[in-house]
């Protein structure tokens, strides 16, 4: 998905974990090969990671932080 990372918020884990999985079927024909948590919550060990060294990623979570810290990460 052109190389960009896409955090994905919702009130309900249910619904964003979803989300999660039809933004990256959208590109159905071809794979997605990059990662990809259809939830995450602030106690994920593999957050930190995720934020810092990987730039192609899909996230879901219900955190409202998650904004912050990603956009805190990435510029």
């Amino acid at each position: 998905m052109l190389n960009k990372s896409v955090l994905l918020l919702g009130s309900n884990p249910q619904q964003v974990s979803h989300a999660v999985l039809g933004v990256i079927s959208l590109i159905y024909p071809f794979d997605y090969n990059a990662n990809f948590n259809p939830y995450v919550t602030v106690y994920d060990p593999h957050l930190n990671k995720i934020s810092t060294e990987e730039r192609n990623w899909v996230l879901g979570g219900t955190n409202p932080l998650f904004s912050k810290f990603f956009n805190r990460q990435t510029t």
